[in-house]
């Protein structure tokens, strides 16, 4: 069982939706770069969560919600 996983590394992958991930309940790390996710408000109960940026940063769930979500759209130039 995958209950006690607390790293999950799914870097370049097909994911589209994290709702499966929210029964992993020790999960700290999870990696989703260059994923087209578009369904993060399921992991938002994971409260220890560390999303790994495309930056290559590691950050608190939060904080990279706020940062890719919470930020005016602009027209490109």
């Amino acid at each position: 069982m995958l209950s006690n996983l607390a790293w999950f590394d799914l870097s370049n992958n097909l994911v589209i939706h994290a709702a499966p991930l929210k029964t992993l309940r020790k999960l700290t790390y999870l990696n989703l770069e260059e994923n087209p996710v578009a369904d993060l408000d399921a992991l938002d109960c994971l409260s220890k969560l560390a999303i790994r940026t495309t930056e290559g940063l590691i950050v608190p769930f939060e904080t990279w919600v706020g940062y890719y979500f919470n930020r005016p759209i602009t027209e490109p130039a």
